[in-house]
This record gives C-alpha cells, structure tokens and sequence, in this order.
C-alpha cells in the first residue's frame, strides 16, 4: 500500500489549517481508531532525515493527517516525540492522538447546566462554546445529526470537554460520535466535522466476508480480553457539601450468578440527580454482565479489506475451534470498537480490528 504522511499547521490567527510537509521516508507507522475514544498513531523517522526538523514536529499545533492511497485514514494532532541517538545513528519517534485528544484541554465554565436540551445540541453546544474563546478554535463545524430526539438535563463544573461528550454518549439512548476531516477539491485538510450517529454509528454487513478461524480462513491471530470489571452494587456520588446527592442501583440477578460485588463512583461536577442515576445506569449495565472483546489480526492478502468496514460496522464471526472445550467458540456478530494498522517499510499491513461480541 501507498502510504504518505501530511504535516498541517493549524493557524489559530487565521483560523486555518496550512500544509508543511509531506513525509514518505519513515521508517515504520502504526495507527488506529476507537469509535468514542482517543485513538492513537506512532511513526519514526531517522534523526538525519531532513523531514525531521524542529518546525515539522511541533507539539498540538502541528496535525498528521495519515494518507493511504491518497486517502485520509488517521487524522490528528502531534502529542509527544522520543528520540534514540547511539553511535552515528539515531530515530525520532513522534506520537500522535485523534483529533478527540484537544478537548481533554478543554473546560466547561464554573457551572454549565441544560435543561431537557436534546444530547446533540448539548454535545455541539460544548464544543462550540469552546471555541469562541479566545485563541480558541480547533476548525470543528457541526456535522449533519443535529437532532436525536433524546433529552438530557446536565450540569457541569470545571469539567473536560472530552469526558463531558464521552460520558453523554455512553449514557443509555446515547450515541456515537467521529471526527472526520473535510477536505478541498485537492484533497487538503481544511477543517473538522463533529459527526454524531444516532441510535448508533456502522451497519450489519451481511455481505462481507465473515471473519474465520483455521484452515481456509482469514484470521492470522487472536487475543481475547474479559471487558468488564463485572459490577453488579453500583454507587454514586455528585455534588454538594456535607450530603451530597447518590444514586444506588443493584442487579440482583448478576449478584447471584456472580456474587456481591461493588463499585463506587464519585461525579464531583454532577449537581442533576436525573443525570447521576443516568451516569450510574449505564455505567451498571455495561458493568452487570460478563462481556469479551477479541483483537484478530487478518491476514494481509485476504477479505475483508481494509475499505470493507469500519467503526461500529457489525461483521459476521465464526471462531469455532474442534475439539475444545468451549470456552473460545463463538459463532455469531461482533460490533467494531476499533481497528489498529501496523505498516512496515515496504507498505505491507498488518490489519487487527477488535470487536465486541453480541450474544
């Protein structure tokens, strides 16, 4: 694969993003991308390339926007560089974020509250407001969902703008939620659209290759993971002095299968009792049940491809092993949570999405 590497300075004087450099001499490039998550990208250059120079490389003001056959894949700012020197050879390592990682630096005011305001228009209404600071832009418009038909009543205090729209999307009838680039007729960065997907972002794609284990199959590898902590006593804290206000939830029927066990959650900038009990019921129901995520690593030369599917596409898994004892098998769907890529020196990738198991 054609793999390029475009440095954008986002110039906050004139509110627009301006290519620097193009990069096609780094030496190795992971990436991936999380469906309502900071996702992440690696790339190193040798410390004599030209390319690696202090104007190329600077921290949150300069964004890699990360091209695969002219196509933007990864797009974000620059978060931090490393650099390895012996001899008379050395690497730079530069680290980037999604374009979601600006706004774990961003504050809602004192006290913020929406009252039976529609989620998106609150989600939009914090990043906006964000931006008409000061020196404030981030070149983020809003997408097309403008309207879910879901109402919240919010309040925030001091609080990040990354977790604010994290948590209002994880709450029960959320939704799902991506940065994606907008782009001229020539194919520059120009600015970001903050898409919303309402009840949720993908599609079943029934027509796809499904995903399958052994012999004739498409799956070079597979790591499995328990998602959940497994909580079935939830309670939660908010705001206030003295008596603050708590939400308590139990799910009796985890309790027996699993026994007690209990977590408790501290919301210090929640002052809605509606909006703690939300907070406490999502976070119980992900928490309540055993779930599994499982990273598989395709084989390169095999479908589905990359442009096959994408965050939130839901794919068709058969990981029937013969003559196990069980506890691997799984045939059924797997949601998407994200897909990882790791690219070598000749362009070869390595592709593992992880999905979540729908029982």
């Amino acid at each position: 694969m054609n793999y390029t590497i475009e440095i954008y300075r986002l110039d906050v004087a004139n509110a627009k993003f301006v290519l620097l450099d193009i990069i096609t001499t780094f030496t190795g490039l992971t990436y991936f991308n999380g469906l309502n998550e900071i996702g992440a990208a690696k790339f190193t250059l040798e410390s004599h390339d030209l390319k690696a120079s202090q104007a190329n490389l600077v921290r949150f003001a300069n964004q890699v926007v990360i091209k695969r056959n002219g196509v933007i894949v990864w797009f974000g700012p620059i978060t931090s560089t490393t650099t390895h020197y012996e001899d008379v050879r050395g690497t730079i390592e530069v680290d980037c974020n999604t374009y979601l990682f600006h706004l774990q630096n961003r504050f809602t005011a004192k006290l913020v509250q929406y009252t039976n305001t529609d989620q998106a228009s609150i989600a939009w209404g914090l990043i906006n407001t964000s931006q008409l600071q000061t020196n404030g832009t981030l070149l983020i418009s809003e997408g097309s969902t403008t309207s879910t038909g879901i109402l919240q009543s919010v309040s925030y205090e001091y609080t990040t703008l990354a977790t604010a729209i994290t948590d209002l999307s994880n709450l029960l009838n959320g939704f799902d939620f991506v940065f994606n680039p907008i782009i001229d007729s020539n194919g520059l960065l120009t600015g970001v659209s903050f898409d919303m997907y309402y009840p949720y972002k993908g599609s079943v794609l029934s027509n796809v290759v499904p995903i399958t284990i052994g012999e004739g199959g498409n799956v070079k590898s597979i790591q499995t993971r328990t998602a959940t902590d497994l909580i079935n006593h939830g309670i939660a804290e908010g705001a206030g002095t003295g008596t603050p206000i708590s939400s308590v939830l139990d799910y009796g029927g985890s309790q027996l299968g699993y026994t007690r066990r209990e977590s408790y959650q501290s919301y210090k900038d929640i002052s809605v009792p509606s909006q703690l009990s939300a907070l406490l019921t999502a976070y119980m129901n992900l928490q309540s049940v055993e779930r599994q995520t499982i990273d598989i690593t395709l084989y390169p030369d095999k479908k589905p491809l990359l442009t096959e599917f994408g965050l939130g596409d839901i794919l068709s898994l058969d990981l029937s092993i013969a003559n196990s004892g069980g506890y691997l098998d799984y045939q059924g769907q797997g949601r998407t949570l994200e897909i990882s890529v790791d690219v070598d020196s000749q362009g070869a990738e390595n592709i593992t999405p992880k999905f979540s198991l729908i029982y």
